[in-house]
């Protein structure tokens, strides 16, 4: 507040009417050291808080306005730089001894095992299907048959 050599004493309403005097006037550096030993007291005032918030941004340095984005755009086609290979050095090789029953396995044939469940169900189809025209040829499905045709009153 104001520098004296003699201390005075006040009280909270008065510092704070000092405090809106200084920011009526536009004197916001003490309004700001008011605000802040009020706030050392009672730091609950909302009226100091929103003073001093007030003082803040008066004592702040004004920004210049920003300037506008400038957007650059890309080349519409990019071309690669060269790529040079870098050579690589040469590994010593050892020859490499293959067994006979490794080159054996290679030869075999691998089955389609995909297949497999189908060619089985087909062939037992096939089976059971070629038994029941051969029983029914032969007669010894002609009770059943009969039996069927009962049972739909034909």
């Amino acid at each position: 507040m104001d520098q004296q050599n003699d201390a005075q004493l006040v009280t909270l309403d008065e510092a704070v009417g000092k405090v809106k005097k200084w920011a009526e006037t536009g004197d916001w550096q003490d309004a700001k050291e008011g605000c802040e030993e009020i706030l050392a007291v009672n730091s609950e005032n909302k009226e100091i808080l929103a003073i001093l918030d007030k003082a803040n941004k008066a004592l702040k340095p004004q920004e210049a306005p920003a300037e506008p984005l400038k957007v650059v755009m890309p080349p519409a086609v990019v071309t690669p730089a060269p790529v040079t290979p870098t050579p690589v050095p040469k590994a010593a090789v050892k020859p490499v001894v293959k067994s006979p029953v490794a080159e054996a396995k290679k030869a075999e044939p691998k089955e389609e095992s995909g297949n497999l469940g189908l060619i089985i169900t087909s062939a037992v189809f096939i089976v059971i299907f070629s038994g029941l025209v051969y029983s029914f040829l032969q007669g010894w499905l002609n009770p059943f048959y009969n039996w069927i045709l009962g049972l739909f009153g034909l």
